[in-house]
């Protein structure tokens, strides 16, 4: 009996890709005016597997939100609009009572206006579809596919913080720190907005799925590899300890760990330097150097100036294999 193909997140999207040729990016930009775009991006989250109900609503109504807005910063784009959609039990009343209530109050520290979206019953469990609008001026649209061969790579935010978190979380090991991290991510809206604005800043997406897997997805889309100098690796002695505590690879945690929404990415190589020192001035912390861009395919790692072969097995969607 011939085997049954297994679906994966990356089948899925090449097929969709074959039909519409505007695929390619996490956020759909749609013209508003010469000038100007709409930029669009959909999430959708499920229960027990992106979240459970023993989750704090309001904490998850924050989350929800604040995921699908670190699309937007990626582009650059100021949100100001979102569509909801959620379908849930008839027994959730009193959980869905509260997610709303503080998803409408996240949406006002955001000054987003909630425009519409649907309701209805499921089963036996809670999804959440969502959709985020922003705007941009068409100049400072980021793409990834506009990364160059010799550019830079950087990271604005922490590698691997919400993962541990979520480990600790899993197994009731406390480091209260990092679980917030997990929990309650923030988009980087202001980060983005910024380098949107800067000319030498060529690519950006978020960390969403961890830093390999989008770094492979540049290097797709820009026909380049990336090569990854891990001795240039920053962690704090708390990251080190716990790591050390949850027997985590500290490396392997910051190269596939998800959920920590930075932003990835490429600068032309003469204003890298620049550009890291003009963000620290402006946001109080510094970007994070991991490499750069050059001509081949894939990822590459290198450490003490010897190239090394890793072994990772990042997060999918479908638990497929890499």
């Amino acid at each position: 009996m011939k085997e049954k193909k297994q679906p994966s997140e990356a089948a899925i999207i090449n097929l969709l890709k074959l039909k519409f040729d505007s695929i390619g990016d996490d956020a759909a930009i749609l013209p508003l005016t010469k000038t100007r775009s709409y930029v669009l991006t959909k999430d959708l989250l499920i229960e027990d597997i992106h979240f459970t109900v023993n989750q704090d609503a309001a904490t998850l109504a924050r989350k929800a939100l604040e995921v699908n807005l670190s699309v937007l910063a990626a582009m650059g784009a100021t949100p100001h609009s979102v569509l909801l959609g959620i379908s849930l039990p008839s027994h959730y009343f009193d959980y869905i009572n509260s997610f709303l209530t503080n998803f409408v109050w996240a949406c006002k520290d955001h000054n987003i206006t909630l425009i519409g979206g649907d309701t209805s019953r499921s089963s036996d469990k809670f999804f959440i579809s969502m959709t985020t609008i922003g705007t941009i001026l068409n100049k400072n649209i980021k793409y990834r596919h506009t990364a160059e061969n010799g550019d830079l790579l950087y990271v604005a935010g922490c590698l691997g913080d919400a993962h541990i978190g979520l480990i600790a979380s899993k197994n009731n090991k406390g480091l209260t720190r990092f679980a917030r991290k997990y929990y309650s991510p923030k988009a980087k809206l202001a980060e983005g907005a910024w380098l949107g604005k800067q000319k030498a800043v060529t690519a950006m997406m978020d960390l969403s799925d961890g830093l390999y897997i989008h770094l492979k997805k540049i290097c797709q889309s820009a026909n380049l590899a990336a090569f990854v100098n891990l001795d240039g690796f920053s962690t704090s002695p708390e990251f080190k300890r716990a790591c050390k505590y949850l027997q985590l690879d500290r490396i392997t945690t910051q190269l596939i760990g998800g959920e920590d929404y930075g932003l990835l990415f490429s600068v032309q190589a003469n204003k890298g330097p620049i550009i890291a020192k003009m963000f620290y001035k402006k946001f109080g912390y510094e970007l994070q150097y991991i490499g750069k861009l050059g001509h081949g395919k894939g990822v590459q790692f290198i450490k003490n100036r010897k190239p090394i072969h890793l072994d990772l097995k990042p997060f999918t969607h479908f638990s497929e294999s890499e």
